[in-house]
């Protein structure tokens, strides 16, 4: 009967995660991190429209020229969005969001019987309603058309994978082991730093002769061929476009790291959006308890996740999802550090009663669901969108043709050149300059895109010189650009 409740409390925890990501599917591409979905989704768009090919993934700021190869990691999510398009005949962005909704439930089901068979089924079911409904940013990424979800789903197969190898010894859990961790290297290298879980599993399974064994020395050759086969590849067409989305950019960096802003934006960062209150402190007990019953899987895999904060300290200084890496062992660690701290509370009889027990853990849990929600519609929402740029996609079918180029002056965003559906250019304002924007008239450019913000008196002058209104509104400036004649 207690497997039965804990079956339907696990799908209902399951299911209302779900619908949480699920239930903004249909929200535009012009969101929080709306430049990074754009990019994601164009290329999805591209793979179904133009070359159906994952070697060779393709972007939408590509000026005047007929291809778009970019620089950048295995678009695999982008990939599997395009073949769905191809099944059902057309593409649409909701693709991209449920399937990472739905990846989401293949997360959360790894992940509870990965707890599971290291912790017992109350800690699980703790751990999957953590990362349900208690991690904000995760709540809000699972949903976005970017590659981490994904990425979170290979951590949890290779986490779950492993263990089930070093149980069982079964060649086919190896073989998940090398695909997952494979496809992670490739899709974003630093996420590899899952390496440091899975040595701690072979920690505990072997000892100290787990250093002697192959499987980690195989594993991480294997790993490494074929980044190296990708990113050399990825190198090549981005050398032949000069299209990049920045491939080392983001890396160390001494004075970044040694000031005192970097740590205390981190620390801010995961209490409040990533891991939230309670989710920060229950993960502390839970990395206690583990380093404490030599639990080398979790502590490993935050020391791991330490690292990786410093060898890509640019990147997680900018960017909040640049810590999801944590959210895989962070879930299993909230899980274990909030049972290990009601165990502690009985044993200690504050609490007396299994009724009282629970009535804690239920108020634990709808404290981090609280939190979550109170993040998610906060000043500065991640969902809120700016209906100044879905008025302007709305009406770019009836302002531009088929044939159109547009450039964007002073805006290096590909949201707008995407839901426009467009191709053309875009010049961030150091390259927003007489010369640049010669060039794009030279080449092809027929429609200028110019931010309300955007304080160029020379550049707006040449722009206005040069062509008529379409659009001007309080956010953007829309020229039709005349024939460029010498």
């Amino acid at each position: 009967m207690v497997s039965t409740y804990r079956t339907i409390l696990l799908c209902a925890v399951v299911g209302l995660g779900f619908a949480a990501r699920a239930a903004t599917f249909k929200s535009p591409l012009l969101d929080h991190h709306g430049w990074r979905q754009a990019a994601t989704a164009s290329i999805a768009r591209n793979f179904y429209r133009e070359r159906f090919n994952p070697l060779y993934p393709q972007v939408d700021q590509r000026g005047a020229d007929d291809i778009g190869f970019v620089e950048t990691g295995f678009e695999l999510l982008a990939f599997c969005v395009a073949a769905i398009s191809m099944l059902v005949g057309e593409f649409y962005i909701e693709t991209g969001r449920l399937l990472n909704s739905l990846l989401f439930i293949g997360s959360a089901l790894l992940l509870y019987q990965f707890v599971r068979l290291r912790n017992g089924p109350a800690v699980a079911v703790v751990s999957v309603c953590a990362y349900a409904l208690g991690f904000p940013l995760s709540l809000y990424i699972d949903r976005s058309f970017m590659n981490e979800a994904l990425l979170i789903f290979l951590t949890f197969a290779a986490l779950r994978a492993a263990q089930l190898y070093l149980r069982d010894n079964r060649r086919h859990d190896l073989a998940t082991v090398f695909l997952a961790t494979t496809l992670i290297g490739v899709i974003k290298l630093p996420w590899l730093i899952v390496w440091a879980p899975l040595l701690g599993l072979l920690l505990e399974k072997h000892g100290r002769r787990a250093l002697t064994r192959w499987e980690p020395y195989v594993l991480a050759g294997v790993n490494l061929a074929f980044v190296w086969l990708w990113y050399s590849h990825a190198m090549a067409l981005g050398s032949a476009t000069g299209l990049s989305f920045g491939m080392t950019d983001k890396l160390f960096d001494v004075q970044l790291v040694a000031s005192w802003g970097f740590p205390l934006r981190l620390v801010r960062r995961l209490a409040r959006d990533v891991l939230g209150p309670v989710g920060i402190v229950a993960l502390c007990v839970g990395l206690a308890a583990a380093y404490r019953h030599r639990r080398w899987c979790e502590t490993l895999g935050i020391a791991g996740f330490g690292a990786y904060l410093l060898l890509v300290a640019k990147g997680n200084d900018v960017h909040d999802y640049y810590q999801l890496p944590i959210v895989p062992i962070a879930a299993v660690l909230v899980g274990q550090g909030v049972v290990h701290a009601l165990d502690a509370l009985t044993r200690r009889k504050l609490i007396v009663t299994d009724g009282a027990q629970l009535r804690v853990l239920a108020m634990v849990v709808g404290l981090m669901v609280f939190s979550t929600w109170a993040r998610s519609v906060s000043a500065h929402s991640w969902y809120e969108v700016d209906w100044r740029k879905v008025h302007l996609c709305e009406t770019a079918d009836s302002l531009l043709s088929t044939n159109d180029r547009l450039l964007f002056v002073g805006y290096n965003n590909p949201d707008l050149l995407f839901c426009m559906d467009k191709k053309g250019w875009l010049l961030p304002e150091h390259l927003s300059d007489a010369q640049h924007i010669t060039e794009a008239w030279i080449a092809g450019a027929t429609v200028a895109v110019i931010p309300a913000s955007y304080d160029s008196a020379d550049v707006t002058e040449q722009i206005r010189a040069s062509g008529t209104v379409l659009v001007s509104n309080d956010a953007f400036r829309v020229y039709r650009l005349q024939p460029f004649r010498k």
